[in-house]
């Protein structure tokens, strides 16, 4: 269980031990008082991390039988996360950790501190050979006609016409019925709820669905698509009658 403290804590933990001359009951007394705010050994860690001292010559636990064991953080080790990181730089720190053997907490502070941060990719949209020459013909006009300006020593307030605004608009009515197309019709450019209803009475029904058989009409639906002029009171009762 002594894996889960750190190489400070278990040098603490052997310079106590020797402190308090073999006895572990003591041991962790002292560890108490001196370090409040750790987590607390047992008495079995403190005779474990000296015997093992003694047999290895390392403080650590060994790793037979625990996987491939993680290196520390070396030179050799920052050496071989920054060769993967220029081999591949769109690769994540788990994936780097796999195929070097390092921890990911390793490599996350290596990363940092050679400023090397995760920049999301942008995806844009492919080019073709032939996209090239009218780009560059927008970006020449674009720069042309966005970069003008005059030299003065005061504002003279420099206005240049380029474009006139023209209103141009048109309403036309269609319609689809089975096989058979109906209109168009222009409707004048400002259409009330008056005109429609004329419309639905003088044009629609007694012209526009003249070639449309009876059958056909009687078992059709008409529909609006919520303009204004269709939610007149006027348009509302000529259709309910």
């Amino acid at each position: 269980m002594e894996r889960r403290f750190t190489i400070a804590e278990l040098c603490d933990m052997h310079l106590i031990y020797g402190e308090a001359k073999g006895v572990a009951r003591a041991a962790v007394r002292i560890y108490r008082e001196r370090f409040p705010r750790r987590r607390l050994p047992a008495r079995k860690t403190f005779a474990a991390v000296h015997q093992r001292l003694r047999d290895t010559g390392s403080l650590l636990p060994r790793a037979e039988g625990r996987g491939p064991q993680r290196a520390d953080r070396t030179l050799e080790a920052e050496e071989r996360i920054l060769d993967r990181i220029q081999k591949d730089p769109s690769q994540s720190t788990r994936s780097i950790a796999h195929h070097v053997c390092i921890s990911h907490t390793v490599i996350h502070c290596t990363l940092q501190e050679e400023r090397l941060q995760p920049y999301h990719n942008q995806r844009v949209q492919a080019l073709e050979e032939q996209d090239f020459p009218p780009r560059c013909e927008f970006s020449e006009w674009f720069l042309l006609h966005s970069a003008q300006h005059d030299f003065c020593q005061q504002n003279t307030r420099h206005i240049v016409a380029t474009h006139f605004q023209r209103r141009f608009s048109v309403n036309v009515w269609a319609g689809m019925l089975n096989n058979y197309i109906i209109g168009p019709y222009v409707s004048p450019a400002r259409l009330t709820g008056n005109y429609y209803r004329k419309f639905l009475e003088e044009k629609l029904l007694p012209m526009l669905l003249e070639d449309i058989p009876l059958g056909i009409r009687y078992n059709m639906w008409f529909l609006h698509y919520g303009a204004p002029p269709h939610n007149g009171h006027r348009v509302h009762r000529f259709l309910d009658s």
